[in-house]
């Protein structure tokens, strides 16, 4: 069986056509969606291959240097001339060497496009920082990349889930993480979903290898065995 892959546009017409939903203020929100699921499933899986280290000059005398908009994550600052590391540490912690100057020690980041030193740089510091660099956007323009070709699956999920969509992963008894269910029939299978559905709705069921009767009886039972909202 062939790896499932995805491009742009195929997954602007996955969300429009799973959430059924056209409406324009959606459609214009989801470029913005696939840009945040694809920064969330960069960041989980977190691959060696994405590492690159950036060169960056402190300015003497200036506490904060330049956080590129590439930089996915920031993994470490390190100083090669004098093999110094400093440690990644919470701003309010920075915020007590208040004007202290010296050799940076340690960093912490202060938003999109800052991350702040201290003690005050009090010279030209030749700075290594090691992160995790954001893959090409998908757009228009750039209909694939690393992502859609080996996990597009993932991608499509975490949009979704962007969307607004709960996505629930069924802990298959027997073969996920949980031991085989005794007895393992028809109510017991039927019980078990009717809790995962209770209180989303709609619900869109999806999955594969499932014994022919299980998965065609089973969201039947489940509608019977769901627990009914108090009006």
């Amino acid at each position: 069986m062939a790896a499932y892959t995805t491009s742009y546009d195929d997954l602007v017409a996955d969300l429009q056509d799973i959430t059924e939903s056209t409406e324009p203020e959606f459609v214009l929100q989801i470029p913005k969606i696939i840009a945040r699921a694809q920064d969330v499933v960069q960041r989980d899986l977190g691959l060696e291959i994405w590492r690159s280290f950036s060169s960056v000059s402190t300015v003497n005398g200036v506490n904060t240097i330049t956080r590129q908009a590439s930089w996915l994550q920031v993994h470490s600052i390190s100083i090669p001339t004098i093999g110094a590391y400093p440690e990644q540490r919470k701003l309010d912690f920075l915020r007590m060497y208040g004007t202290t100057s010296g050799t940076p020690k340690y960093w912490a980041e202060v938003s999109e496009t800052s991350i702040q030193l201290a003690p005050t740089p009090n010279a030209v510091f030749a700075l290594s920082v090691e992160v995790l660099e954001r893959l090409p956007a998908l757009a228009g323009g750039n209909q694939t990349n690393w992502l859609t070709t080996h996990a597009a699956d993932l991608l499509l999920l975490q949009a979704l889930i962007g969307a607004g969509w709960r996505v629930v992963s069924w802990d298959a008894p027997g073969y996920g993480l949980s031991n085989l269910p005794v007895p393992l029939d028809i109510d017991h299978c039927a019980r078990a979903l009717a809790l995962l559905a209770a209180g989303a709705d709609p619900n869109v069921r999806d999955g594969h290898g499932l014994i022919h009767e299980v998965w065609i009886l089973t969201p039947q039972e489940a509608a019977l065995k769901r627990p009914v909202k108090p009006t």
